[in-house]
């Protein structure tokens, strides 16, 4: 009987929607790591990591706002 061999593809070869698919499983910690491994990875990470922003008073908005 023949072994036969393959390619297990890389993350780079994946969609982005799986990778999207992949951070959205993330708990905030992890996408705050992984977001830091590359700039592809902070990249998929944006939304994940402004999905819940916490802005204590009317300053805070506007600095926020103002970046």
């Amino acid at each position: 009987m023949a072994c036969s061999t393959r390619t297990v593809p890389s993350w780079t070869q994946f969609p982005a929607e799986l990778k999207f698919a992949v951070v959205d499983l993330l708990d905030a910690e992890d996408v705050k790591c992984f977001s830091q491994a590359s700039k592809e990875s902070y990249a998929l990470c944006i939304p994940a990591l402004f999905k819940n922003v916490n802005l204590r008073d009317h300053a805070s908005l506007i600095s926020f706002l103002s970046n």
